[in-house]
């Protein structure tokens, strides 16, 4: 009887040895399927994708011509070994030079100066897409509708060269999308007729139409 008794009790107290051990092994599994869902649901950097949508900003940041009287000015534009005159000011502008189109304007020159075949500062800026010098020629006072001798604008220029930036800023300022010019081309037929699709698509979207498709 001693010796069944003493048989019983180790094989009971192996019995429990053996319901420690299984229940140990499950506890890990347990575990990380409790962590796994916090892991999958880490979907929230996906969740903040949309603010990574930086490529709105397509117009220009207004900026204001310097705070500077006329003297100042061209005494900058001597500093910069820049001439004052229109031939200057409109290089400036068609090489981006914001900064330098801002002391033309301060020091006294018109925004809307005419040069060659009535060409402006605006349309030399929009042919380049030069968006910063676009925008410190708005702040200046130009005018975006100006047009040269053969009545194209501004905008015309940025869409037959395929500018999206140019234009959109254009667009924004009041540009007319559907005037055209002495030959009846709008910015819409020149974006069309040189396969500038980008522009045409921006055109469209704000209301563009094609006299002569249209």
């Amino acid at each position: 009887m001693m010796r069944f008794s003493l048989m019983g009790s180790i094989v009971v107290a192996l019995s429990v040895v053996n319901t420690g051990c299984d229940s140990g092994s499950h506890g890990p599994g347990q575990e990380v399927k409790n962590e796994s869902p916090p892991a999958v649901s880490a979907p929230a950097p996906s969740a903040a994708a949309p603010a990574a949508v930086p490529a709105a900003p397509a117009v220009a940041k207004p900026r204001k011509p310097p705070k500077e009287t006329p003297d100042e000015a061209r005494k900058q534009l001597e500093t910069l070994g820049l001439a004052y005159e229109p031939k200057v000011f409109f290089d400036s502008a068609s090489k981006g030079n914001a900064a330098a189109v801002e002391h033309f304007l301060a020091a006294g020159m018109a925004p809307d100066t005419p040069g060659d075949s009535k060409w402006t500062a605006m349309m030399y800026a929009a042919e380049k897409n030069q968006v910063a010098v676009i925008q410190a020629l708005l702040d200046g006072g130009a005018d975006v509708n100006a047009r040269d001798q053969e009545g194209n604008m501004a905008l015309t220029w940025a869409a037959n060269e395929g500018h999206v930036d140019a234009a959109k800023a254009l667009i924004a300022a009041g540009a007319e999308i559907n005037t055209p010019n002495t030959n009846g081309a709008t910015p819409l037929t020149r974006a069309t007729l040189y396969k500038r699709d980008a522009v045409a698509a921006v055109l469209r979207e704000a209301g563009a139409t094609d006299p002569r498709r249209e």
